[in-house]
C-alpha cells in the first residue's frame, strides 16, 4: 500500500507524484519533498509535515485537521477549499498560495508569510495569529471572526 511505502522510507522523495484522495493521516512526514504533487482531497489529518516542500502541490479540499506544518513551504500551492483546522503553520511560507475558501478553525498561523496569498472567503477564526496582518487579509477578500 502505497501510505505503507510512504511511512517506511527515511527520506520521502514524491515531487510531481499523483496522490489524489490518499490518507496519509498521522503521517511523518517531516523533511518531505512533495513540491508540485497532486494531493487533492488527501487526508493528511494530524501529519507531521515540518520543513516538508509542497511548493506548487496541490491541495484542493484535502483535510489537514490537527496538521503539524512548522516551517514547511507551501509557496504557490492551491490550498483551495483545505481544511486546516487545529493545523500549525508556525513560521509556514504560504506567499502566492489560494487559499480560496480554506479553513482556519484554532489553528496557529503565528509568523507564517501569506504574501500575496489569495485569501478569497478564507476563514479564520479562534486562531493564534501572531505576526499576521488582517488589514491585509481582509484587503485580499478573506474572513476574520473571532
Amino acid at each position: 500500500m502505497l501510505e505503507d511505502w510512504i511511512l517506511r522510507k527515511n527520506e520521502i522523495e514524491a515531487s510531481k507524484s499523483k496522490l489524489r484522495g490518499v490518507d496519509l493521516s498521522n503521517a511523518k512526514l517531516m523533511g518531505a519533498k512533495l513540491d508540485g504533487a497532486d494531493l487533492t482531497e488527501a487526508d493528511l489529518t494530524y501529519a507531521s509535515l515540518i520543513h516538508a516542500n509542497l511548493t506548487e502541490a496541490k491541495l484542493i479540499g484535502a483535510k489537514l485537521i490537527g496538521a503539524n506544518l512548522p516551517s514547511a513551504d507551501l509557496t504557490g500551492a492551491d490550498l483551495t477549499g483545505a481544511d486546516f483546522n487545529l493545523a500549525i503553520f508556525f513560521h509556514a511560507d504560504l506567499t502566492d498560495a489560494d487559499l480560496t475558501d480554506a479553513s482556519f478553525l484554532y489553528s496557529n498561523l503565528t509568523d507564517a508569510n501569506l504574501t500575496d496569498a489569495d485569501l478569497t472567503n478564507a476563514l479564520v477564526s479562534r486562531s493564534t495569529t501572531k505576526g499576521v496582518d488582517f488589514d491585509d487579509w481582509i484587503k485580499r477578500g478573506g474572513i476574520v471572526e473571532e
